[in-house]
């Protein structure tokens, strides 16, 4: 069930990973990459492959299978997008694995694996655009688009808390890189939404491929003046309060 060649994309949520993975799929060699394995939307895809039975169950070597498959798209690559949360139950569909040896766990089930890891210097503004995007619905303009959106309004505290949960992540996939010996391609959110195009095809050179493919998307940044005003408010609060 493995594959010659695959790669995962390590990232926290609102670094820029739906971006980079319509870049790479648009390169027409380097899979489909996306999230598969969130529980959340097992079931959906599930019922989206046909694996289920007609009691709705389905057995988890035939939604990896189809994983697999759906994560290569047409090419010979496996692509696939994992935030750090999901990593521990992805592990757990497995089998399950001690710390250090859950990439080789991962190397047995999708083959040699390469690891992108995405992340963004500016922590406050990816926590606000973590908070604007789960109160409004909208995760990415330009591909889901609401009738009625809900406004979001400055909120400290959930604000600091996204900046705590993205703080933690970032620390997390860093201890499990170091405890698999693993020294993944490190790409930025500020290097790659100044130019997708030219950051993705590093990373395809990277991965050891080439595509002559126009690499376009049709994500638009969500950051604006408005995120601008709210993170100069927050560092000025979390200053006051000692953060």
């Amino acid at each position: 069930m493995t594959t010659t060649q695959a790669y995962i994309l390590c990232a926290t949520p609102r670094s820029g990973s739906t971006l980079l993975c319509a870049h790479l799929r648009a390169s027409g060699v380097a899979g489909h990459p996306q999230s598969l394995f969130r529980r959340e939307d097992l079931q959906e895809y599930a019922d989206y492959w046909r694996i289920t039975g007609p009691d709705g169950h389905y057995a988890f070597k035939d939604y990896l299978a189809a994983a697999i498959a759906e994560g290569r798209g047409q090419t010979d690559t496996f692509a696939l997008r994992l935030m750090w949360e999901t990593l521990g139950e992805l592990v757990g569909y497995l089998g399950g694995a001690a710390l250090g040896a859950q990439a080789d766990l991962l190397r047995r089930t999708f083959g040699p694996l390469r690891y992108i890891y995405l992340c963004r210097d500016d922590l406050i503004g990816q926590a606000i655009s973590r908070h604007k995007a789960e109160v409004s619905g909208i995760w990415h303009i330009g591909i889901e688009e609401s009738d009625h959106p809900a406004t979001p309004h400055y909120d400290y505290d959930r604000i600091a808390s996204h900046l705590r949960d993205l703080q933690a992540a970032n620390q997390q996939w860093q201890n499990w890189f170091a405890a698999n010996a693993i020294t993944p391609l490190t790409v930025s959110y500020e290097a790659l939404s100044q130019d997708p195009s030219g950051v993705a095809h590093k990373v395809l050179l990277a991965l050891g491929m080439h595509s002559t493919q126009p690499l376009t998307a049709p994500n638009r940044k969500m950051a604006d003046a408005e995120s601008a005003a709210w993170a100069i408010r927050f560092r000025a609060e979390q200053q006051a309060r000692g953060g």
